[in-house]
């Protein structure tokens, strides 16, 4: 048995039978919907696949049916010849019928492959409204045995598909090296959700200048509930990194938008400013604007900033957005350690936050969780991490009182 997917999401159970085996299920499955008062129209077409309807009824001595619609012209079309219908099995006698099933169950065995499977989406109509949900569906009569056989984990399937279905629309992602600053930036008319503000960040006037009007509910640095228009948002949020204490974007027509931060008094645009700048605002702009219940992936949103404002970052990281969770990459000890601080003054619950340690063994690299107490302090301690900057100003010491003539 195999389970075929896409990408994560489960979609089928495939199983390999012999001949013998294929045979022998499919004449059950047959006879099951042939005892019954109407032969299903699915499964009158699957017999039509496998044994052509006027080929047969001329090998038995029977009529071959003339009023169908398409043999008017004496062009017969291949679904007119191969399709049975309810009226052609009645006229069967028992042994004909079970010659006509027999033959289509040889038929089907030359095919030894069985494919159970669901739909995890629903249907859309024609007017793109989606209706019904997750379904076992087969192609025919033998994969409908099957399903039946499978039904308990085809179901238990579909609820890994919709789980892993939700959990992938609910992930947002900016990727490590946002775009340098500029004054001007372009315009894109196409959304994608899950690239919140592009991925280098390209899309943050776009999103600042459409969601202008639009009010955030967050929390500040202290962490106080607030609701301000998306700009007052993310300017309230600059305030307290130190970028600027509003944000203005300009709409530059034809050649783009442009970006400004106020800064003691005075609007500049980020290539006045530094890159910090640049590299910050995406990172606001997509964690107050996801949905509720998202997961934003960022790389590195400390790059190119001040070790102060990497601290502070850690605080956004925290409170901005309480039902939003933030997977973070990166290297800065300075917003690993702030986090440490706020659990240890007990502003946050360790059990809220994990920090995970990449490190390498024998060339293979492993992830392992650091386990962090009501006082932010590590159970283990990793390596070559938090222990550099100890280990330089221990050299630096002992720099100095050798070149002072003292001793270690």
């Amino acid at each position: 048995m195999y389970l075929a997917c896409i990408g994560l999401l489960p979609v089928s159970i495939v199983l390999h039978r012999d001949k013998a085996t294929i045979q022998k299920q499919m004449l059950v499955a047959l006879h099951a919907f042939s005892g019954s008062e109407r032969m299903p129209y699915e499964t009158m077409l699957e017999i039509g696949r496998y044994v052509d309807r006027d080929s047969f009824l001329r090998e038995i001595g029977k009529q071959v049916p003339t009023e169908d619609a398409n043999t008017q012209s004496g062009q017969r079309s291949q679904t007119a010849t191969t399709r049975w219908s309810a009226r052609d099995i009645r006229l069967l006698s028992s042994s004909e019928l079970d010659t006509l099933l027999q033959r289509t169950a040889t038929e089907r065995s030359k095919n030894e492959w069985v494919v159970a499977s669901f739909n995890q989406f629903g249907y859309y109509s024609s007017s793109g409204l989606r209706f019904g949900g997750p379904s076992i569906h087969s192609d025919g009569a033998l994969e409908d045995l099957v399903s039946s056989e499978f039904e308990a984990p085809l179901l238990y399937l579909m609820s890994i598909g919709q789980a892993l279905q939700t959990f992938g629309t609910s992930i947002r992602y900016l990727g490590p090296l946002r775009d340098e600053p500029k004054v001007v930036h372009g315009v894109w008319d196409e959304r994608v959700d899950s690239l919140p503000v592009g991925i280098r960040g390209e899309l943050t006037a776009e999103v600042l200048t459409r969601r202008k009007s639009d009010y955030i509910q967050y929390r500040d640095w202290n962490n106080r509930p607030a609701k301000k228009s998306l700009p007052d948002a993310v300017a309230d949020w600059c305030n307290y990194l130190g970028l600027g204490d509003h944000i203005n974007v300009l709409d530059l027509g034809k050649q783009g938008r442009g970006i400004e931060l106020r800064v003691n008094g005075v609007h500049r645009d980020l290539t006045t400013i530094g890159v910090g700048a640049s590299q910050l605002l995406p990172v606001l702009v997509a964690g107050l604007t996801v949905p509720i219940g998202s997961i934003v992936m960022v790389e590195q949103p400390e790059l190119h900033l001040h070790p102060k404002v990497q601290s502070r970052l850690a605080d956004f990281f925290l409170y901005a957005r309480p039902g939003v969770k933030f997977l973070i990459e990166t290297h800065s000890e300075y917003l690993i350690t702030r986090i440490r601080r706020r659990v240890a003054e007990g502003k946050v619950s360790p059990t809220t936050v994990r920090v995970m340690f990449a490190e390498q063994h024998q060339g293979a690299t492993s992830v392992r969780t650091l386990g962090m107490s009501e006082f932010g302090d590590f159970e283990v301690w990793p390596d070559g991490f938090f222990d550099a900057q100890d280990d330089d100003s221990l050299e630096i010491v002992r720099a100095v009182a050798l070149r002072l003539g003292g001793n270690d």
